[in-house]
C-alpha cells in the first residue's frame, strides 16, 4: 500500500511558516512576567507550537491519497463437452475416456501456475464446476451445444481478467447457434482441443426388414 500527502499550497510555505511561528512562541516564552518554572514555560512552549502548527497544517489542505496494487491472475475458461456423443468410440478408448485421460495429466497444474482456471460443463446446457468435479464428470448430456458453453463462460466470468476460453469436445455440435459468433462476440482467444477421431462416424444402414404379410 502506498500513502501520499498532499497539499493546495506549496509545501515550503508550511515548513517556513512552521519555522518562523516556533521562532516566535520561543521569543514570546523566553521571558515571562511573572518567572515561572523552567519546566512549565517549556510546556507552554510546546503546547503554542503544537497548536499553530495544526493551525498551519489545516489551512493547507492536506490530502491523504491511499493506494494499493492487487494482482489477480488472468482466467482461463475450461470448456467440457460432457454429451453423450462422447461415450462413442472403441470400448477400450471412448471420448470420454480420452477426456478423463487428458484432464488427467499434468498441463493444468502447469497452466494454474499462471493462470486460473475456470472450469465449465457443457451439453444441452452450461453449468459452471469446482476444480474437484472434474475427477468426476458423466457424459450423459442430451445434445452439444457449443455456443451456449461460451455465451455461459462469458457471462458468468464478466468483470473478470478473462485471457481466453479451451474448449474441449468432439466438435459435434447439433443443437443451438452459431458457435463461431459466439467465439468472436466473447473477445478473447477461444482454442479447440479435438476429442475422438477426426473421422466420422458411418450412419446406421438398415439393410432388411421382415415383416408378416398384409392382405
Amino acid at each position: 500500500m502506498n500513502i501520499d500527502l498532499t497539499f493546495s499550497y506549496n509545501t515550503w510555505l508550511l515548513v517556513l511558516g512552521a519555522l518562523l511561528f516556533a521562532v516566535v512562541s520561543w521569543w514570546v516564552y523566553k521571558y515571562t512576567t511573572p518567572a515561572v518554572a523552567e519546566l512549565l514555560r517549556k510546556l507552554l512552549l510546546w503546547l503554542r507550537f503544537v497548536s499553530i502548527a495544526a493551525v498551519l497544517f489545516l489551512i493547507f489542505e492536506p490530502v491523504l491519497g491511499l493506494s494499493w496494487r492487487l494482482v489477480e491472475k488472468p482466467v482461463i475458461a475450461l470448456l467440457i463437452d460432457t454429451s453423450s456423443s462422447m461415450q462413442l468410440g472403441k470400448a477400450d478408448s471412448t471420448r470420454a475416456q480420452q477426456m478423463r485421460d487428458l484432464l488427467a495429466k499434468p498441463w493444468r497444474r502447469k497452466l494454474a501456475d499462471k493462470y486460473q482456471l475456470a472450469p465449465f460443463a457443457f451439453a444441452d446446457r452450461a453449468t459452471a464446476l469446482e476444480d474437484a468435479d472434474l475427477d468426476s464428470l458423466t457424459f450423459d448430456g442430451d445434445g452439444s451445444d457449443l455456443r451456449a458453453a461460451i455465451d455461459f463462460a462469458s457471462e458468468n466470468l464478466a468483470g473478470k481478467n478473462l485471457a481466453a476460453m479451451l474448449l474441449l469436445s468432439d466438435g459435434v455440435q447439433n443443437i443451438g447457434a452459431d458457435p463461431i459468433a459466439g467465439a468472436l462476440a466473447a473477445g478473447v482467444p477461444v482454442h479447440t482441443v479435438g476429442i475422438g477421431s477426426d473421422t466420422p462416424v458411418k450412419d446406421t444402414l438398415l439393410a432388411e426388414i421382415l415383416t408378416n404379410e398384409i392382405g
